[in-house]
């Protein structure tokens, strides 16, 4: 959609199963198969599917994308689009990498280990940091200039801030 009196205009043909997120005139979608971002004037593709992972919902923010997807293991792995190609792959280990949400170019997730034990994880933009070893995979962390929240399995809520973790909210009280 170009404005008042124009007809609205696909980015894209066939996006079947798509979910489409927008940010500051952004849009990024998928197909099923490959991930794509229109960036205003031009569409370009971010990735293609490796395995059989699939793209589920693919935040971004302030021209940050991140996804969980395949690297041709068995399992997901985060990467990150911050304006040139390739993407750069934010982990590479043997867990169930899921979740990821950015703001500023700072990065939360959850992974599952090979325990099965869920974990939330935050890349400052320059390292990668273990916030809990202890935490809940129904909900995504939720990051804001450089703070991560989630709720560990006894849905505690738990608050990073950058210079420590803290119990935020405690279910038992």
């Amino acid at each position: 959609y170009d404005g008042p009196g124009s007809a609205p205009r696909p980015l894209a043909e066939n996006a079947f199963g798509s979910m489409p997120h927008i940010h500051d005139g952004q849009v990024i979608w998928s197909n099923g198969l490959n991930l794509f971002l229109y960036k205003g004037t031009d569409t370009i593709q971010l990735s293609s599917l490796a395995g059989d992972i699939g793209f589920f919902t693919v935040p971004m923010h302030g021209g940050h994308v991140v996804w969980a997807g395949g690297d041709g293991g068995s399992d997901p792995e985060i990467f990150q689009y911050s304006g040139t190609l390739p993407p750069r792959q934010l982990t590479d280990n043997a867990f169930t990498d899921v979740s990821p949400r950015t703001h500023g170019g700072q990065v939360a997730w959850f992974a599952q280990d090979l325990d099965f034990s869920y974990k939330v994880y935050f890349h400052d933009g320059t390292r990668l940091h273990l916030l809990d070893d202890n935490a809940s995979i129904s909900s995504a962390p939720s990051i804001h200039s450089g703070q991560v929240a989630w709720h560990d399995e006894n849905y505690d809520i738990l608050l990073h801030d950058g210079s420590g973790t803290r119990l935020f909210y405690d279910d038992d009280v």
